[in-house]
């Protein structure tokens, strides 16, 4: 994902760039189904194609305390020891769980429930996360 930050807005600029969308979840939210993913069209992989990319671009505005997650497809195709891989879903439980700890807190909580997730398992691809809070 490419992400362009404006302080003086507090504005987001996404570009997934075939990257899985990121979630977006309020402090206040009460239940998973209210993490946002930020859609745009993904595209082609950075670096692979066509000039100028074909990338879309999704623009929001967020607001102090909101908790971001970008990650790549390799946290939610890793599979459990009865091959079941993670959905979207069970992440935006965790990021909702994780919404009122410290980023430190937040990042470790996630890194627990990966790691349980694969537990006995082999995973198979890079697994590369970014959480980001907006400062108050």
């Amino acid at each position: 994902a490419w992400v362009k930050w404006d302080p003086a807005v507090n504005q987001l600029q996404v570009t997934n760039a075939a990257h899985p969308p990121p979630l977006w979840i309020r402090p206040d939210a009460t239940a998973s189904g209210q993490a946002q993913t930020l859609h745009s069209t993904a595209g082609t992989p950075l670096g692979l194609g066509t000039s100028p990319p074909a990338w879309s671009e999704q623009r929001v505005t967020v607001a102090a305390g909101d908790l971001l997650l970008f990650y790549t497809d390799g946290l939610t195709e890793a599979v459990d020891v009865k091959g079941r891989t993670l959905v979207p879903r069970r992440v935006a439980d965790w990021l909702l769980e994780a919404r009122h700890r410290p980023i430190e807190g937040a990042r470790d909580l996630l890194h627990s429930r990966f790691d349980d997730h694969v537990a006995g398992s082999v995973v198979n691809d890079d697994v590369t996360f970014v959480l980001a809070r907006v400062a108050e």
